[in-house]
């Protein structure tokens, strides 16, 4: 999967969860399980080490410094292609 793909989904489901509309139970657990599965990865961690990007605690997208990291990091690559 892509990156970006992936960023951008687990920010979806972040800002989802903060929003006043109420998901039904089908997509509350859609969520849960993709961001679970996000977590889980082994790569998860090394990624954000290898990146200093944490998607756990950022305010705003990575710089463009941390996506070369992103890129040359064999964890993240893991991501990428899952």
């Amino acid at each position: 999967m892509n990156f970006r793909a992936l960023f951008a989904a687990t920010v979806a489901a972040l800002v989802g969860s903060t929003s006043a509309t109420t998901c039904t139970t089908t997509q509350q657990t859609a969520a849960y399980v993709a961001l679970v599965s996000i977590l889980s990865d082994s790569s998860f961690n090394q990624c954000a080490t290898d990146s200093g990007y944490s998607m756990l605690t950022a305010t705003s997208l990575p710089t463009t410094a941390q996506y070369k990291l992103m890129c040359a990091s064999t964890a993240c690559n893991t991501m990428i292609t899952k």
